[in-house]
């Protein structure tokens, strides 16, 4: 058997966000179906950086119910640092927010949506391959302001179905 030593790097992923119901403040609002249909206490949004495995929160950023996981991300990014692996699923994409948490360090694993358009520059062995994420469809047919990603396709489906569990025998 070989053994895998060394430091792995720590991995850290948002928490789809939470919301609390809080004290009667302001500025965390009221959500509701309809403009005269409110709910009876303030809600806070939290999003909240947590460490994989151990699922230790590092940090969080809390706002009011109408802020979405996607505006409060940002504010988790000083909490990165260069040697973690950072995750994130398809609701936070971005291209402004993949290029200011890669200007930070940290590697990057991020689900993007089904409909991203994301080109192939060159195919890697692995069947993973190299391509670009642009600001714009207008930038991505120029070739302006590109930044360079792999991308690795990876069906949902690839799990095999679980076997149904053995009848139990008395």
């Amino acid at each position: 058997m070989e053994w895998i030593t060394g430091r792995f790097p720590p991995l850290a992923a948002p928490d789809e966000g939470r919301d609390f119901q809080g004290p009667d403040q302001a500025r965390f609002g009221r959500p509701g179906t309809a403009p005269d249909l409110k709910s009876s206490y303030p809600q806070a949004r939290v999003l909240g950086l947590v460490e994989c495995g151990t699922h230790a929160v590092t940090g969080a950023v809390v706002s009011g119910s109408s802020a979405s996981g996607h505006d409060l991300y940002p504010g988790l990014f000083h909490r990165l640092e260069e040697d973690m692996l950072a995750m994130a699923d398809r609701g936070f994409f971005s291209y402004t927010v993949w290029k200011d948490g890669a200007g930070i360090g940290a590697a990057l694993l991020w689900r993007v949506r089904a409909n991203a358009v994301l080109p192939l520059l060159e195919e890697v062995e692995n069947g993973s391959y190299l391509s670009a994420v642009y600001p714009t469809p207008k930038a991505r047919r120029n070739n302006t302001d590109p930044i360079r990603v792999r991308d690795r396709p990876f069906p949902l489906n690839a799990w095999p179905k679980p076997s149904p569990p053995s009848a139990r025998k008395s």
